[in-house]
């Protein structure tokens, strides 16, 4: 089994990084690595999202624990504010990596003159770079003429803002469900590949029209139940699905209304920050959803996020905290007996058992009530 960095550590790679932690198949952590001055050093992981201990602390100097570790990940960072600046620490990363003489695994893209100079530092220090991100640039191949026909059971996965605890809800339904049943993974964020998670993100992230990302999403999930059988097929989609407000527009939603029409959504189950869940706002947030994609909302899974509505940064980017179980569990009493749809805190173990659970009854009530033609 390979000893692994992980980098960077952040509340957007907590769930990978729990993930694989649980799961990982024939690598396994051993470090955590954080930009400096991001305040987690020598701390537990899990400060940075307050949610389920990791067991590893995190370091920003990659050579204080490198006898640890043979091998270092190098995660999409998810800042875009600071790219400039953080894409040149990660190109230092990488180089530093090469000269311990370990190997990299990377999703983050890179540029291609700093890809072909981490290939020449690699070579010379007898290492490897596992590169991920598709170097080619997608293009649609499929004709626009029809659908094809998908059979399993899909079960997306989302937020109303870019929230990666609707990652962890996933991770973690798959990691329940699959002990029981086919499970196939779908994806929009790049990050997920680590896990060989099936992934849409070079055709969600491509030139062509949207006409033609219907058409070729739905292909590739045809494509993965050829391959893969799966009876369950759970989606994660990065992207939120509605705009959020009139200064924070959430790319308006347009990804998950791509996937509503390339795919039959059997379930959602969404993210809402606790400073925003109540029964009123769920029941008119699902019926926007309902209206605008097809589906309403299935189940909730509270984020310990709060978000700072005098903190949006610019028109795509919200200041938000984290906040202790504590909280989440005491909205979420409060409302509970007024609310229709079931809502679940995943900071608790026991919560993500029910939640599978939860769906796992609603595929098989699904199969019972599915009419069978002669």
């Amino acid at each position: 089994m390979t000893s692994c960095a992980f980098f960077p550590t952040s509340p957007y790679t907590l769930p990978l990084i729990r993930h694989i932690i649980r799961e990982g198949k024939g690598f396994k952590l051993t470090a955590l690595l954080s930009y400096p001055g991001f305040g987690l050093d020598g701390l537990d992981g899990s400060f940075a999202d307050l949610r389920d201990c990791i067991g590893l602390n995190v370091h920003s100097d990659i050579r204080e624990e490198c006898c640890k570790w043979e091998r270092l990940i190098v995660a999409n960072h998810h800042d875009y504010l600071n790219s400039e600046s953080n894409n040149r620490y990660v190109i230092s990363l990488i180089m530093t990596a090469f000269k311990l003489k370990k190997d990299v695994v990377c999703v983050q893209r890179l540029n291609l003159d700093d890809y072909e100079s981490c290939l020449c530092v690699a070579k010379a220090n007898n290492c490897r770079l596992i590169y991920l991100p598709d170097l080619s640039v997608f293009t649609a191949t499929k004709p626009i003429n029809r659908l094809e026909k998908l059979h399993a059971f899909y079960i997306l996965f989302g937020g109303i803002i870019p929230d990666a605890s609707s990652m962890d809800a996933f991770f973690c339904c798959a990691e329940a469900l699959s002990r029981k049943h086919r499970v196939s993974l779908i994806s929009s964020e790049e990050n997920t590949k680590l896990c060989k998670v099936n992934s849409i993100h070079s055709i969600i992230r491509s030139s062509i029209s949207e006409e033609n990302k219907i058409y070729e999403i739905n292909y590739k999930l045809s494509c993965v139940e050829q391959r893969e059988h799966p009876e369950i097929v759970l989606v994660y989609s990065e992207e939120p699905v509605v705009a959020f407000n009139d200064e924070s527009f959430n790319g308006f939603g347009i990804v998950p209304f791509i996937l509503s029409k390339a795919l039959r959504t059997d379930l959602f189950m969404c993210s809402v920050p606790v400073s925003y869940y109540s029964p009123s706002f769920i029941g008119n947030l699902s019926e926007g959803i309902l209206n605008q994609n097809g589906y309403s909302i299935d189940g909730i899974s509270i984020s310990n996020q709060l978000v700072d509505n005098s903190g949006i940064l610019d028109k795509e980017h919200l200041s938000v905290t984290y906040v202790q179980r504590q909280v989440v569990d005491n909205i979420k009493l409060q409302y509970q007996s007024y609310s229709s749809i079931p809502a679940y805190n995943l900071i608790d173990d026991s919560e993500k058992e029910r939640m599978a659970f939860d769906i796992e009854q609603a595929y098989l009530e699904s199969i019972r009530t599915k009419i069978i033609p002669e």
